[in-house]
């Protein structure tokens, strides 16, 4: 991860104080795959933030879509979490693609198991920030959480802390 994306993590990971999930009524269908209800993965999702220079903390409500849900639920989604396919490579441009077909979600995140997970963080057509979250991230939170973290960010237009650049090296050559 870019130092940049670790300080992002490190400073939404220290505001967290809180999230809720509860799963969407209605929703009907079931997982072709293992005949599970799709609500499960239709959420309405609040996040608590305790943000630096703020008396309260910050709370985000959004809609949370696990894929594959039925229509039109992952139209709907602020933010989307999708397992990646089993042969399918884990790049930006798969994050990219579903962003495409998916232009309202502001986080989009695809994820191999619990080993690596893309956050793609703003809607399609805007400047997004990929970050990548390993198995470190996923034992403190599953990428849901991630997800809902940095969905919460955006909207409480949090700043990412300023992040050093690391000094130069004396010699000019690295070793």
């Amino acid at each position: 991860m870019s130092p940049a994306g670790a300080a992002f993590m490190r400073a939404c990971t220290s505001a967290f104080t809180s999230v809720r999930t509860t799963a969407v009524e209605g929703t009907g269908a079931l997982d072709e795959r293992t005949h599970v209800p799709l609500a499960r993965h239709v959420q309405d999702v609040r996040v608590a933030l305790a943000l630096p220079g703020r008396e309260h903390p910050f709370v985000d409500r959004h809609l949370r879509v696990g894929l594959p849900a039925p229509s039109p639920w992952p139209r709907l989604a602020d933010v989307l979490v999708a397992p990646l396919e089993p042969l399918e490579q884990l790049e930006s441009d798969t994050v990219d693609a579903l962003a495409a077909e998916h232009p309202g979600a502001a986080v989009v995140a695809v994820h191999r198991s619990t080993r690596v997970c893309l956050l793609r963080l703003g809607p399609y057509g805007s400047d997004a920030v990929l970050l990548t979250l390993t198995a470190r991230h996923a034992a403190l939170h599953p990428w849901q959480t991630w997800a809902s973290l940095a969905h919460a960010w955006l909207v409480a237009q949090a700043e990412a802390p300023e992040v050093p650049e690391p000094p130069p090296s004396s010699s000019g050559r690295s070793r």
